[in-house]
C-alpha cells in the first residue's frame, strides 16, 4: 500500500504542538510493534549437518494439521502446510546451505516450502512433533534415489464391454433380448478404416515397481486377488525395494470354465463357448470412427488346445472393431512385454493393420449350434473374473473401470456385491500404490463402502489392514493404530495381524524414530517368529538396532537373519553390505570380509564397489594383512581416482593406516599426504571426505610448522561448514596451532605478530577459556607490549588463583607488577600484597612482590609501612645489586627524616656503592652523596664532608638544575676549612655562569660582602 506523508507533516508544521510530535511517536510505535508481531507468526527454520545425514528443522508459530513432505522430482522435496503456517512471505528468514554436502536451497512456493537437492542420490525420513510444533527432515546419501523416477497414475481405458452395460443401465433390456442365437451370426462387411496411422500407443505398466528413491519409504505392495468370493483377497503392501516384500500367501481357487480369450463387449453381445468346440465367427462391434491398433489378449493362452485336425473347420477370421467412449482419455493398449503366439483355436483373430484393413470374405455358416441364453448372474461373474485377471496382469485402471461399472448396476446381485466392492477398493489400492496420501480420499471411500455392505466379510482383515497403512501414508497414527487395534480384537488370529506391527515400525523407521521401530519389529519376531514376514522384521530390525548404534544387537540379528534364512540376500544383495558393515563395527572382520566380498563378486559393477574395495582393504590391515590391503588400496585407487572410495585408499596409501577420527598425535609427515589431502579439497569439495581432509592437512601444517597456513585452513572449514560434525576438532587443531604460534613468538620476542595472528582469526576469540595458562598470558604479554595495557590486565589478572599452575602463577604476577609499575599505579600492586599469602609463590616471586609492594607504599607516602619491606630486602642478600641498592637507599632516607645520622651514613654510604655498580639511576646516586656530605658536615668531619662533595660535583653537569646549588655548597666547605683561594675561584665561576640564578647572585653578595670585609680590615690596619 503507498500513501503521502505530505499531508501529515503539513499538519505537524501547522501544529508544532507536543501533542501532535507525541501522536507521531504513537504511529512510530504502532509499526515497530505490528513488525514484530508479524515476525512473531513466522515458521523458525533451522538446518544441521551431521556425519552421515543433514537435518531440517521448522518449528512453526501455531497449532496446524502435519505438513505433507514428499519428493516431487529428482532434485526436490516438497513441504506443503496450512496456508499460515509459514507467516508473511517477506519476513520468513530462510537459512543458506552452507558447507552443506545435500542441501543446496530452499525455495518457497504459495503454501509449500520446496528443499531443493544437490544430487538426486538421496533419501530422507520425517518426523513431526504435534506438541513442539517441529518438523525434522533428515537427508541422508542413497544411491537408489537416482533412480527416483515420477509416475503419475494410468488413464482409465474403458472398452465396448464396459461401455455397453452403461448404456443398458439407461435403456434396460430384457433377459430374453441379449441373448442372441450364435448360428444367426453372419459375418458382415465393415467400411475401410482410415489409412492415416496410429501413433504407437504407451503400454499399460503391467507390474508396478515400488519407487527406488528412498529405499526406506514404505511401499505396499499390489494385494493379491483371489477368485472364489469366500476366500477374500489377502494382499500385502510392499517393502522397500531394498527388503524383500512380506510373502503371504495367496488361497487358490479352480475355474470352473475353459480359460479362452477375454472379450470386452456388452452383455447384450455375451455368449457361452463350450469346451472342444467349433466356434463360429463373433458378432461385429459396432463401427468407430477412431481405428485401433491389433490387441492381444490380456489372459495366458487357453488351457486347452484344440487339435492342429480341427483347424481346418474354423471360420474365416473376420476384422474387429472397438469403440472407445470415454474421448477424453488418452488411448493405451495393453502390450505384454513377451507377447504368447495366438493359437488358431481363438474366437476371433484381429486382422488390423496402421494402414488400412482388408475386406474380410464372407464364409458359410457353420453347423448349426443350439443357442442358450446367457444368465446375466453368469455374465456379472464372468466380467468380475475379468477385472480380477486383469488385476492379477497389474492393469489396475481397468480392473478400477470394470468394477465401478459392476458396483453401478442396479441388478448386480447382493452375492457379487460384496466382492466387487472389496475388488474396486484393492484395484483402487494398488493402482494409487505410489501417491496414497494424494487419493486418500477415494481409497478410503472405497473400502468404507465394502465394509458397509458385509463388516463380517472374510475380506474385512484386509481392508482394515490396508486402511491402516492408509492412514500411516497421511502421517495419521492414531487413525492407523485404531484400524490395526480392530484388526487384532475382531481377527486375532488373522495371518495379516503380524504385518500391523511391521507397517507401524517401518512407519517409525522411516521417521527416525528408532527405538519404537526396533520394538515394533521385535514383537514380530517374539510372537510370530514363523510368519513370513519374520524375515523382512528381522531386516529391517538390524537396521534400526545399527541407526540407535546397538552394534552387538544388530549383529546379532543379522546372523540369527543368516542361519534362518541363508539366501536372505537373493533379492536384494545390498544386505550383505549393511551385514558387513555392522561385523566391521563389531569387530568381527573375517565375518565382515565374507560378507563385503561376496557382495562384490555378486554385483561387481553396482555404485559403491569402491566403497566396498576400501572397506576391504581396511580389514586387510584391521587384520594384520598390510600388502593385502596395499595391494587392494592400489587397485582402488587406480579404478576409482575421483570416486569416494578411491579417494579414501590414497589418504590410506601416504597415511600408511586407518585415521578416520584424525587427532594431532597422527603424525603425517610426508609432503604427499598434503598433496593427496589438496587434491581432494580443491577438486572434490562436496565430498564427504574434503572435511576430514581439510582436518588433516591442518595438523600435517601443525606438525611441520606452518602455524599460520593451519590457521588459515581451520578458519576457511569453519566458515565453510560450520555446523560440520569435524567442527569441533577443527577447534581443538586451531587452538594447538595458536599456543605454538604464542610459544614461538614469545621467545623471538615479536609480540606484534601474536597480536595481529588474534586479529585475523577471529574463530579463537570464543575459544579464550580453552587456550592454555600459557597462551593466554602470551597473549596478554602481546597485549601489553602493543600498548593495551587494561586488555592485558583483564586477561592476566584470572590467573592470579589457587587452580593455576604455579608457573602460570608467577608469569602472571611478573606480567601485573610491569603493567602496574610502568603505569605507576601504586595503589593496585599494594591490592596484590595479600597474594603472597594466598599463593604458593616462589622465592624470586616473593621478593618481587614485596619490592613493589614497598616501593608503592613509598610513593603513596607511606614510609613507616614501606620501612619493613626495604629492611627485609636489604637484608635478603639474593636480592639483585640494584634492588638491594633501592631497598638501602628507602632505608637511609627515612633515617635522615628521622635524624638519625648514624644510619642515614650506613644506608647512604652503602646504597652508593650498589647504586653505582651499574649507574642507571643517578638521581639517587647524587642523592646518597649528598646525604654522606650533609651527615659528615653536621658531624664536623669536614675534610670527608669537602671529599663527597667533590665527588657529587663530579657526577653533577652544568645543565642538571641542582649544579648552582651544588657548587655553592662546594664553595661554602671550602670557606668553613679556610680555602678561602678555592671558595672565591668557585664562587666568582657561579656568578659569571649562573648570573641571574638565586645562587648566582648569593654568590654575587658572598664576594661582595668578602670585599667590604677585607677593606674594613685594611681601614683599621
Amino acid at each position: 500500500m503507498f500513501f503521502s506523508c505530505r499531508p501529515f507533516l503539513s499538519f505537524m508544521e501547522k501544529k508544532k504542538s507536543r501533542a501532535g510530535w507525541c501522536f507521531l511517536l504513537l504511529i512510530v510505535l504502532l509499526l515497530a510493534l505490528l513488525v514484530f508481531a508479524q515476525n512473531a507468526l513466522c515458521a523458525k527454520i533451522a538446518w544441521w549437518q551431521h556425519p552421515q545425514h543433514e537435518q531440517v528443522e521448522i518449528v512453526f508459530s501455531r497449532d496446524l494439521p502435519a505438513p505433507d513432505v514428499r519428493r516431487v522430482d529428482p532434485l526436490t522435496v516438497r513441504i506443503l502446510a496450512h496456508k499460515d503456517a509459514w507467516g508473511p512471505p517477506r519476513d520468513l528468514t530462510l537459512p543458506a546451505f552452507t558447507g552443506a554436502d545435500l542441501l543446496q536451497a530452499l525455495v518457497p512456493e504459495g503454501n509449500a516450502l520446496l528443499v531443493k537437492l544437490q544430487s538426486k542420490a538421496f533419501g530422507f525420513v520425517t518426523q513431526y512433533d504435534d506438541a513442539a510444533r517441529r518438523l525434522t527432515i533428515d537427508f541422508f546419501p542413497d544411491p537408489l534415489g537416482g533412480r527416483w523416477l515420477f509416475d503419475p497414475p494410468t488413464p482409465w481405458i474403458q472398452t465396448q464391454e464396459d461401455a455397453a452395460p452403461a448404456r443398458a443401465t439407461s435403456t434396460p433390456v430384457a433377459p430374453a433380448q441379449t441373448a442372441r442365437p450364435l448360428e444367426t451370426a453372419h459375418p458382415q462387411p465393415a467400411p475401410p478404416l482410415s489409412s492415416k496411422p496410429l501413433s504407437p500407443p504407451e503400454p499399460l505398466q503391467g507390474t508396478r515397481s515400488p519407487d527406488t528413491s528412498t529405499p526406506e519409504q514404505l511401499v505396499p505392495e499390489a494385494p493379491l486377488i483371489q477368485a472364489s468370493p469366500e476366500a477374500g483377497v489377502r494382499g500385502p503392501v510392499h517393502a522397500p525395494l531394498a527388503r524383500s516384500a512380506p510373502e503371504i500367501p495367496a488361497p487358490t481357487h479352480t475355474s470352473n470354465v475353459l480359460r479362452s480369450r477375454i472379450e470386452r463387449v456388452g452383455p447384450e453381445d455375451a455368449r457361452s463357448v463350450a469346451a472342444n468346440q467349433e466356434v463360429p465367427p463373433a458378432l461385429v462391434a459396432e463401427v468407430s470412427s477412431l481405428p485401433q491398433e491389433k490387441q492381444d489378449s490380456l489372459t495366458d493362452k487357453p488351457a486347452t488346445d484344440i487339435p492342429p485336425e480341427h483347424h481346418d473347420h474354423l471360420p474365416e477370421p473376420m476384422p474387429i472393431r472397438r469403440e472407445i467412449t470415454r474421448s477424453d482419455m488418452p488411448m493405451q493398449v495393453a502390450e505384454p512385454e513377451e507377447p504368447e503366439r495366438l493359437e488358431t483355436t481363438s474366437t476371433v483373430e484381429e486382422v488390423a493393420s496402421n494402414d488400412e484393413i482388408e475386406e474380410p470374405q464372407p464364409s458359410k455358416p457353420p453347423a448349426t449350434i443350439d443357442a442358450k441364453p446367457v444368465d446375466p448372474a453368469e455374465n456379472y461373474q464372468r466380467r468380475l473374473s475379468n477385472a480380477r485377471t486383469a488385476m492379477m496382469n497389474g492393469e489396475f485402471a481397468d480392473a478400477v473401470l470394470a468394477l465401478r461399472t459392476l458396483a453401478s448396476l442396479a441388478d448386480l446381485p447382493e452375492s457379487l456385491r460384496e466382492d466387487v466392492l472389496y475388488d474396486l477398493a484393492d484395484a483402487l489400492f494398488s493402482l494409487h500404490l505410489e501417491d496414497l496420501a494424494g487419493n486418500f480420499a477415494e481409497v478410503a471411500k472405497a473400502y468404507e463402502q465394502a465394509m458397509n455392505v458385509n463388516p463380517a466379510s472374510p475380506r474385512a482383515a484386509t481392508a482394515l489392514r490396508n486402511l491402516g497403512v492408509l492412514h500411516l501414508r497421511v502421517n495419521n497414527l492414531p487413525e492407523a493404530k485404531a484400524f490395526f487395534n480392530v484388526l487384532r480384537q475382531e481377527h486375532p488370529h488373522d495371518p495379516l495381524v503380524p504385518t500391523t506391527e511391521y507397517y507401524l515400525g517401518e512407519y517409525f523407521l522411516e521417521r527416525g524414530d528408532y527405538a519404537q521401530a526396533a520394538d515394533h519389529f521385535q514383537t514380530v519376531i517374539e510372537k510370530y517368529p514363523e510368519h513370513n514376514i519374520a524375515r523382512q522384521c528381522s531386516i529391517s530390525l538390524a537396521r534400526a538396532l545399527y541407526a540407535l548404534g546397538y552394534d552387538d544387537q544388530a549383529f546379532q540379528i543379522m546372523d540369527f537373519l543368516e542361519k534362518r534364512w541363508p539366501r536372505y540376500y537373493i533379492d536384494d544383495p545390498s544386505l550383505l553390505e549393511l551385514a558387513g558393515i555392522i561385523a566391521l563395527r563389531v569387530n568381527s572382520l573375517e565375518s565382515a570380509k565374507e560378507r563385503l566380498s561376496t557382495y562384490y563378486n555378486l554385483v561387481p559393477d553396482n555404485p559403491e564397489a569402491h566403497m566396498l574395495l576400501a572397506r576391504l582393504g581396511d580389514i586387510y590391515l584391521l587384520t594384520g594383512k598390510p600388502d593385502a590391503a596395499e595391494h587392494v588400496f592400489e587397485k582402488t585407487a587406480r579404478e576409482y581416482p575421483e570416486e569416494e572410495g578411491g579417494l579414501v585408499a590414497r589418504m590410506r596409501l601416504v597415511e600408511g593406516g586407518i585415521h578416520d577420527d584424525p587427532t594431532l598425535d597422527d603424525v603425517f609427515a610426508t609432503l604427499r599426504a598434503a598433496q593427496v589431502y589438496t587434491h581432494i579439497i580443491e577438486k572434490h569439495p562436496q565430498s564427504p571426505l574434503a572435511a576430514v581432509a581439510t582436518v588433516k592437512l591442518a595438523i600435517w601444517q601443525v606438525w611441520n610448522k606452518r602455524l599460520e597456513d593451519s590457521l588459515v585452513t581451520i578458519r576457511d572449514f569453519l566458515a565453510n561448514r560450520p555446523h560440520h560434525s569435524l567442527a569441533p576438532k577443527a577447534l581443538e587443531i586451531g587452538v594447538e596451532a595458536f599456543s605454538q604460534l604464542v610459544d614461538r613468538n614469545l621467545r623471538d620476542g615479536r609480540f606484534s605478530e601474536i597480536i595481529d595472528q588474534w586479529q585475523l582469526h577471529p574463530f579463537l576469540h570464543p575459544l579464550e577459556p580453552e587456550l592454555g595458562a600459557q597462551t593466554i598470558l602470551g597473549l596478554a604479554m602481546g597485549f601489553w607490549k602493543t600498548g593495551d595495557h587494561q586488555r592485558a590486565i583483564q586477561l592476566a589478572r584470572p590467573h592470579l588463583s589457587e587452580i593455576t599452575p604455579q608457573h602460570a602463577q608467577n608469569f602472571a604476577l611478573d606480567l601485573l607488577l610491569g603493567i602496574y609499575l610502568e603505569q605507576q599505579q601504586w595503589a593496585e600492586i599494594v591490592a596484590l600484597e595479600s597474594l603472597r599469602e594466598e599463593l604458593e609463590l616462589s622465592l624470586d616471586r616473593i621478593r618481587e612482590l614485596n619490592y613493589a609492594v614497598a616501593l608503592a607504599l613509598e610513593n603513596l607516602d607511606r614510609p613507616n609501612e614501606a620501612g619493613e619491606y626495604w629492611l627485609t630486602l636489604a637484608e635478603d642478600l639474593q636480592l639483585s645489586e640494584t634492588r638491594r641498592g633501592y631497598a638501602l637507599y628507602f632505608l637511609a632516607r627515612r633515617a635522615l627524616r628521622d635524624e638519625n645520622l648514624e644510619k642515614v651514613y650506613q644506608y647512604a654510604q652503602e646504597a652508593l656503592s650498589l647504586l653505582l655498580l651499574d649507574r642507571k639511576d643517578s638521581g639517587k646516586i647524587r642523592d646518597s652523596i649528598a646525604w654522606l656530605t650533609q651527615v659528615t658536615e653536621r658531624t664536623g668531619r669536614m675534610q670527608e664532608a669537602l671529599a663527597w662533595a667533590l665527588e657529587f660535583d663530579q657526577l653533577i653537569k652544568e645543565d642538571d638544575p641542582d649544579w648552582a646549588m651544588s657548587r655553592y655548597r662546594l664553595a661554602q666547605l671550602y670557606q668553613r676549612m679556610q680555602h678561602h683561594d678555592q671558595w672565591r675561584k668557585i664562587l666568582v665561576d657561579l656568578q659569571q655562569k649562573n648570573p641571574d640564578g638565586l645562587y648566582g647572585r648569593l654568590a654575587g653578595s658572598a664576594l661582595q660582602g668578602r670585599e667590604l670585609e677585607d677593606s674594613v680590615g685594611r681601614f683599621l690596619q
